[in-house]
């Protein structure tokens, strides 16, 4: 996935989505594939909703601003098991990287944005 959005392949990456392929799995450095992405079109293929995999998704985690969800209905399934990993997309910082002595997310709410 990571590859086919840094080559701004759009069919590979909706191929390798139709077969499984996880979008939000990150790469050595914390990223995951729709960040690699510069042009807008190649982003929309990969910023999927975690839940169903749809297009476009408009609301995104407050706490990480990474994992993305088509509506509120998928966030909320969500939340549950996002709420590993939110922290430790929190703490990333641009390039790759942890923030030294970054907190954890105290609040457990689930929170919206709309972009």
């Amino acid at each position: 996935m990571h590859f086919a959005a840094m080559r701004g392949s759009n069919e590979v990456g909706m191929f390798l989505l139709k077969l499984g392929a996880e979008p939000y799995a990150r790469n050595k450095k914390g990223i995951v594939a729709y960040e690699l992405s510069s042009r807008e079109e190649v982003h929309a293929v990969f910023a999927v909703c975690v839940i169903c995999n749809r297009a476009p998704t408009t609301i995104s985690c407050n706490h990480c601003v990474v994992i993305r969800y088509c509506d509120v209905e998928c966030q909320k399934k969500d939340w549950i098991p996002h709420k590993k990993v939110c922290d430790l997309f929190k703490k990333r910082v641009p390039g790759g990287g942890l923030l030294a002595g970054h907190s954890t997310i105290g609040s457990g709410a689930i929170s919206i944005v709309t972009s």
